[in-house]
């Protein structure tokens, strides 16, 4: 009943893919997040990309998709920005540009036109004359969008324009975006793009599309790899044991544990973030270690000739105490990640550390009723009970043994496992966000749509008081910005731009300049002109008689660039990065660059949030707590050991397996260029709850029956350790199928992690305590 219950919980869950979602709610970039998107909205779009041969057939698309916009000005959108201020920027754009970068173009222009009068007076010959005027191509190539406007959104060809679709509501509300998405589709289905011309294809893109795409991602990625961590630890069990019975008997507990794990998810936190969302192929691997113990402890006591009740009693006894010591230290390690802030890191592990403690529980108490009632309808055969309990089976040969147990596989395995650590300077940390998540299938058209800007359309957004604060901060920062453009690591601020941006101050200097280039074309240069020279001026001539840009003359398309869901224009002030997502470590010097900016001079302070302040912030909250939180989990599972044992020797020797693991795993990454990264941090922890099982169980077997050889404590164990290693193994191995890279790398470190420990503890762990024993008693 409580199965049932627990699957029906566990389908209410829902997925959270924003950033700022894995820190804490009460942590300051993430209130200031919090403040901006409730104010501003976010400064992204919807970005509606047409791909076409034809560019009139594109735009005539565009603008019938323009025409529904009270339809979707209903479902929350703002606006629908698919032109430039072209008639704008044609007459005023001269006085937007820089009063240095005038008069620069004055000089040039009379250097040139004097050049010229020379040239007809046979007084001068210019040898290398360019093919276009220099002074008019080089201030192009700066001024391109105010001197030469496309009259729509386009790249040069002609080939990809865009329609930038302005929502009301923030990126993260994906329930808004979803829903306004499939109206949107919906719609450009009904238009048929196909009939305005056959090459016209039709894309989203932008930030809100990248969240639904990551929250789909996701929620394949979970469902994907528990899928296939499923089939693997049943194909397992089947080549195992080659017992159906085993896969039932084991199977029923194992998934009713992950129900169970997933259902108090539910009732703790209603959701799963981008890292807890593979809880339960982890829950799976590491669930399907006690059941393998538990099965095979029991057949082998049936083969023995104990009753069906007997060989559980035994089985029980022998296994309850190693189950309580490896549960308490896994579930202890895990929940020494609920010391991290960090939310990925804080909620996988109290689900995991609840749901190991679900799984031994499930295996305990499932087990026994399980093979009671299979045993009644279903008993089992005398020729079963003579079968070998696995397709693995250990040779008896005694060289093998002493072979094992020596002092050279000791000298061997150390070199092995330790030696990798001479490369460990080469361990490095990865900033990038692109390889941490999924990849996203229009990062090319978001390359191609930032083209047509020169810019992102995802800016950072500063928040300001009102528009003369927006003003001064837009000042303070371009002083930074060129401070820091003069050192080695330069800046990573291409612009910054506010309203008053589009209010120069030096009109009156710059319209005097403009005047002083419009009396140098007087009919005799103009009637002189070659054709391309007569094209460039016709383009110039438009612009030199530029009447003073005011507030009231001011487009709606500009104005509402900077009005805020409150309705305030101008207290925003948009920061453009120079940098690509590849180089990631620039968000870094990002941020950081921005928090150097100081406004004395504002009324009131200025928030500045966004993606890469939130990353930058995760980044320094695993910084600071990753030391604490591996240090919780290996004290944690310490005190356990010493708890179970009672003595610091064997403490110690339990312990010492893992250790060597655990060392062996950050050489071994160092030498195959396996990087840390936000995500496979929590790798550490995890393994050292993880893989200390292995050690818990060989030692406690070797401890309770010391009349026992060293060989046949090994033969009893080395089969339940090794399928308990494959089936952890088969868990995190099923994350390298995950589209995300964060989640890939931290399958990929516990299997690498997973694997070193089980070679520490089936190689060199028997040799180092035959070693011991040698000493002992040769003493």
């Amino acid at each position: 009943a409580i199965t049932i219950l627990s699957v029906y919980f566990s389908q209410k869950i829902k997925v959270r893919t924003n950033f700022s979602d894995l820190l804490p709610d009460d942590h300051p970039a993430v209130v200031q997040a919090q403040r901006l998107d409730r104010i501003v909205g976010g400064a992204s779009f919807i970005v509606v990309a047409v791909e076409t041969a034809d560019t009139p057939s594109a735009g005539r698309f565009l603008d019938d998709l323009k025409t529904r916009l009270p339809s979707f000005q209903k479902r929350g959108i703002r606006y629908i920005d698919d032109r430039p201020p072209a008639s704008f920027l044609r007459q005023e754009g001269l006085l937007l540009v820089s009063q240095q970068d005038l008069r620069k173009l004055f000089d040039r222009i009379k250097q040139r036109i004097d050049a010229g009068k020379l040239k007809k007076a046979g007084l001068f010959f210019d040898l290398e004359e360019p093919a276009e005027s220099p002074e008019w191509s080089d201030f192009t190539a700066q001024y391109t969008d105010f001197l030469a406007p496309n009259p729509r959104y386009q790249n040069r060809e002609g080939t990809l324009l865009v329609s930038l679709f302005k929502p009301a509501w923030r990126s993260t509300d994906m329930s808004r975006t979803q829903q306004f998405v499939q109206y949107l589709q919906a719609t450009i289905n009904e238009l048929n793009p196909k009939t305005y011309h056959p090459s016209l294809t039709v894309r989203l893109t932008g930030p809100y599309i990248k969240v639904l795409t990551q929250k789909k991602i996701l929620i394949r990625d979970a469902a994907s790899v528990s899928l296939v961590s499923l089939a693997g630890a049943v194909l397992y069990l089947i080549l195992h044991f080659r017992k159906k019975r085993a896969v039932l008997l084991i199977g029923l507990p194992l998934t009713a544990s992950v129900a169970w794990a997933l259902a108090v998810a539910y009732f703790l936190y209603g959701s799963l973030n981008l890292f807890s969302s593979v809880a339960c192929a982890v829950l799976m691997g590491l669930a399907a270690d006690y059941g393998i113990h538990m099965y095979s402890e029991y057949i082998r006591h049936r083969r023995q000739g104990a009753s069906q009740e007997s060989a559980l009693r035994l089985a029980l006894n022998h296994l309850t105490r190693p189950f309580i010591t490896a549960s308490t230290t896994t579930s202890a390690a895990f929940f020494a990640l609920t010391f991290s802030r960090f939310k990925a890191f804080h909620e996988f592990g109290m689900i995991a550390g609840i749901g190991i403690i679900l799984c031994a529980v499930a295996f305990i108490l499932l087990f026994p009723p399980l093979v009671w009632l299979t045993e009644r309808f279903w008993p089992l055969k005398e020729r079963e009970l003579k079968q070998e309990a696995s397709l693995v089976v250990l040779p008896r040969w005694t060289g093998f043994y002493r072979a094992l147990l020596s002092k050279r596989t000791l000298v061997v395995t150390s070199i092995f496992l330790l030696l990798p650590l001479a490369g460990i300077g080469r361990l490095t940390f990865d900033y990038n966000l692109n390889r941490i998540l999924g990849s996203q299938p229009t990062k090319t058209l978001d390359r191609e749509v930032d083209g047509i800007f020169n810019h992102t359309v995802n800016p950072e957004v500063a928040l300001t008081t009102g528009f003369k604060d927006a003003s001064i901060l837009a000042k303070a920062f371009r002083e930074v910005t060129d401070r820091n453009r003069t050192l080695p690591q330069g800046t990573t601020l291409k612009g910054v731009l506010s309203l008053n941006d589009f209010l120069p101050e030096d009109q009156k200097e710059k319209r005097k300049v403009i005047g002083e280039i419009k009396r140098l074309f007087t009919p005799t240069v103009v009637q002189g002109l070659s054709e391309k020279e007569r094209e460039s001026y016709r383009i110039l001539k438009e612009m030199l008689d530029p009447f003073p840009i005011t507030y009231e003359r001011l487009p709606d398309q500009i104005k509402r660039m900077f009005q805020d869901r409150e309705g305030q224009i101008g207290r925003m002030v948009y920061l453009f990065p120079n940098f690509d997502m590849q180089q990631a470590d620039k968000f870094i010097q990002f941020v950081e660059e921005v928090r150097e900016v100081q406004c004395p001079e504002c009324s009131g302070p200025f928030y500045a949030s966004g993606e890469s302040t939130v990353y930058y912030e995760i980044v320094q909250m695993l910084f600071r707590e990753g030391k604490l939180v591996i240090g919780a989990a290996l004290l944690s599972i310490l005190i356990t050991l010493w708890l179970n044992f009672r003595s610091f020797r064997s403490t110690l020797l339990a312990f010492a397996p893992l250790g060597v693991g655990m060392i062996a795993t950050i050489g071994w990454m160092a030498v195959l260029g396996i990087p840390f990264n936000i995500i496979n941090l929590a790798a550490l922890p995890v393994l050292l709850g993880t893989a200390d099982d292995y050690s818990v169980h060989f030692y406690q077997r070797y401890l309770v029956h010391p009349e026992r050889s060293l060989e046949q404590t090994y033969r009893l164990t080395s089969i339940p350790i090794l399928g308990s290693a494959l089936t952890t193994l088969i868990g995190f191995g099923s994350l390298l199928i995950g589209n995300m890279g964060g989640v890939r790398t931290f399958g990929l470190t516990c299997s690498l992690g997973i694997a070193l420990s089980a070679i520490t503890t089936l190689l060199w762990f028997p040799a180092l305590l035959a070693w011991l024993d040698r000493r002992r008693i040769a003493s």
